[in-house]
Order: structure tokens, then C-alpha cells, then sequence
């Protein structure tokens, strides 16, 4: 197992076995939410939220080399550069 698989598994673990029953206990319907990951890594935390019909995002200021999926879309960039914090306003806030 390389470390990027074994983190982007830690990743997933961590958020299907802490973060998702965490909001889950506190009254959160995460189903069809969309879901921004800032500092995503290789995207193992948003795949495990994908897994509950979630449009998710994820934005690291380097490529990754990211698993791609369908419900999963990758950002590029910095998002204290003023450009960037516009871009994702228009096009995944709605």
C-alpha cells in the first residue's frame, strides 16, 4: 500500500466513522448536501460524504493526482488569492 493510498483511506475512514455520525447525532441531514473541502488532500474525507448523495468539492492549492468521480469535482488554487474566492462563488455557491 503506498502512504497516498493509506491516506486518502485514513481520510475516508476518519469522516465515515467520526465527522458523519457526529452531525448526524447533532440533527444534520447530510443527504444531497453539497459539501467544500478546503485543503482536501487527495479526497478521501469528501468521498466518504459523496457516499450520501452529496455534490462535493474539493480545493488543494496543488494537484493531487485525485481518484476521480462523478459527485466529486477538484479545484486547483489558492483561496486567499481574491480571483479564486470569486470563482468559487460563481460557480459552486449557489
Amino acid at each position: 500500500m503506498t502512504w497516498q493510498d493509506y491516506y486518502f483511506q485514513y481520510q475516508k475512514n476518519l469522516a465515515k466513522e467520526y465527522y458523519i455520525p457526529l452531525l448526524k447525532n447533532w440533527g444534520v441531514d447530510i443527504n444531497g448536501r453539497k459539501v467544500l473541502d478546503i485543503g482536501c488532500g487527495n479526497g478521501g474525507f469528501i468521498t466518504a460524504f459523496s457516499e450520501y448523495n452529496c455534490s462535493c468539492t474539493g480545493i488543494k492549492i496543488n494537484n493531487f493526482n485525485w481518484k476521480i468521480k462523478d459527485s466529486i469535482s477538484f479545484l486547483v488554487g489558492d483561496i486567499t488569492d481574491s480571483s479564486f474566492n470569486k470563482y468559487i462563488s460563481k460557480k459552486i455557491i449557489k
